[in-house]
């Protein structure tokens, strides 16, 4: 009996000892990592379109390349001439040529845009001086002559430009009267006249030849009617762009007691200007 329980317990334990052996199951848990996420906004960009213009440099006017010597045929009503010649006047060697100087606008002809001059006249310029010295001379010695330039002093005395009056419209009177006036001051303190020298030995004051041309440039400024034609209109077209680089002040109406503009306004056929 003891016998078959011992073989029983062996059996059991060979039973036991041939299986096999228990599995250990390890249950890994998932772990999620949540990070924190970082937005950045691009912002917005604006584009800007600049459209560059092209810088327009106006052409200034070709003041020296009008001839006013003839604008007194497109005056309707023109100032009698201021200085005539008689046969019998010898005074200063008085000519044809040299008594434009009174009577016709001629220094745009100097006027020049070289060397930043603006179509302003180079008053300082000697070459420009030489040339202009023999009408110079005449205007100085005609009216030293005349009584109108002390000849001690230099001084100018408009009072004493007479003549320039003579044979004149009421109108011109007023206006040539004014302008000899005005025309000194403007003159003296606006260009500081120098000098125009010919060569080491001849020289003469300017201040005689820009009043003479002044008086001659307000001649044309105050016509009242002006001839309606194409070269006339041509003329005056330039003369008006160009006229406030030469004597501006003159162009200033608190300057003439009497101005076109305020007894009678310029006329051309078919407009008022």
């Amino acid at each position: 009996m003891r016998v078959l329980s011992a073989v029983v317990l062996c059996i059991q334990l060979a039973v036991v000892l041939c299986e096999d052996p228990p599995t250990t199951t390890t249950t890994t848990e998932a772990t999620t990592t949540t990070e924190a996420t970082t937005t950045t906004e691009t912002p917005a960009t604006t584009t800007i379109i600049t459209t560059t213009k092209k810088t327009t440099t106006t052409k200034p006017p070709n003041c020296a390349g009008t001839n006013y010597e003839k604008m007194r045929k497109c005056c309707s009503e023109p100032p009698a001439i201021l200085v005539n010649i008689t046969k019998k006047d010898k005074t200063c060697g008085i000519s044809a040529s040299n008594i434009k100087v009174f009577n016709m606008f001629i220094m745009n002809k100097q006027q020049t845009t070289k060397k930043g001059w603006n179509n302003s006249f180079p008053i300082n310029d000697t070459s420009v001086g030489k040339s202009l010295y023999p009408l110079a001379y005449f205007a100085d010695c005609w009216l030293r002559a005349k009584g109108v330039i002390n000849n001690e002093t230099g001084q100018i005395y408009p009072e004493r430009m007479p003549y320039f009056t003579t044979n004149q419209s009421s109108y011109w009177t007023s206006v040539i009267s004014n302008a000899a006036s005005n025309c000194l001051y403007s003159v003296i303190e606006d260009l500081s006249p120098p000098k125009f020298v010919k060569d080491k030995k001849s020289n003469v004051s300017s201040a005689a030849f820009f009043v003479a041309q002044c008086i001659a440039f307000a001649s044309i400024e105050y016509c009242e009617k002006r001839v309606n034609s194409t070269s006339c209109n041509k003329d005056y077209k330039m003369f008006d762009a160009c006229k406030n680089y030469v004597f501006p002040r003159v162009l200033k109406e608190d300057l003439f007691e009497l101005t076109a503009s305020q007894s009678a306004p310029r006329k051309v056929a078919g407009k008022t200007v």
